[in-house]
């Protein structure tokens, strides 16, 4: 992950790892983010420090703790590092090319590239209530495919709008978990969090909103390619509720009473 050759080193050096600490590399790939200059300036921070680098793919994981080892020489390192610089080149490449299909087909509404849901699986690339269906026939203007909704994640989706306008966000959270509702990964109950996160995703107006980073490809589309769950109406009352402090507490109270000493 981002951050952790820094993480390892700042240890060596403080002694939270033992001088001599083998670090195991997958591939030679993970420098390929960086350009060779910042990747060979990393790969001898580590080994002054005190590391000893050993990779899969090159020379068979011998272990080398300095650019001048008599089992590995300095051109293997920078030959290894500029190669998979180039290979991480053309996956970038490739990923911004894939990035550019799906918003082109997403604009002519096509669907296809969706894959239903696995049973038990609750990460994926669209809303949590809905799964893909490669079976079903889809709306006019739309092809590839349509969306089973889970109809009772969405009536407590439904519910959750509803409520907002009145009861604000931590009470909506607490009346809709004493309510069995579960978190998107059915984990444990809902709360605030959850239902702030789900206040502010689209999905439920039917709109996939344009989420990725990549500078290339990055517009901030919004594509209308799922079933609309609630209205436009419920959206922006729920909204309004969301920002609303003083929402009427008549609808839930926890039983606890608070008295401002400074009134």
């Amino acid at each position: 992950k981002a951050g952790r050759f820094d993480d390892i080193i700042k240890k060596l050096e403080d002694g939270t790892y033992e001088k001599g600490t083998i670090l195991l590399v997958e591939s030679m790939d993970r420098f390929g983010r960086e350009n060779i200059d910042d990747a060979l300036f990393t790969f001898i921070r580590f080994i002054r420090a005190g590391g000893v680098f050993a990779f899969c793919d090159l020379n068979e994981g011998e272990r080398i703790n300095s650019l001048g080892a008599g089992n590995v020489n300095i051109h293997q390192i920078i030959s290894a590092m500029d190669i998979a610089r180039g290979y991480w080149k053309r996956r970038q490449n490739w990923k911004v090319g894939s990035l550019k299909n799906q918003q082109r087909d997403l604009e002519n509404g096509y669907l296809g590239k969706f894959t239903r849901r696995g049973k038990d699986q609750i990460i994926k690339d669209y809303p949590y209530w809905l799964s893909f269906n490669p079976d079903l026939i889809a709306p006019k203007g739309f092809s590839g495919g349509w969306w089973d909704i889970d109809e009772k994640r969405a009536e407590e989706i439904r519910e959750v709008f509803k409520l907002m306008p009145t009861m604000g966000l931590r009470r909506t959270a607490n009346y809709m978990a004493k309510k069995g509702m579960m978190n998107a990964k059915k984990t444990k109950l809902v709360n605030k969090g959850d239902i702030e996160r789900l206040l502010k995703n689209k999905g439920v107006l039917g709109i996939r909103t344009e989420s990725h980073v990549r500078k290339k490809t990055k517009t901030g589309k919004e594509f209308l390619c799922y079933p609309a769950i609630i209205t436009q109406q419920d959206w922006d009352l729920a909204q309004l509720g969301k920002s609303n402090r003083n929402a009427s507490r008549a609808n839930f109270t926890n039983g606890i009473y608070h008295r401002n000493l400074f009134e």
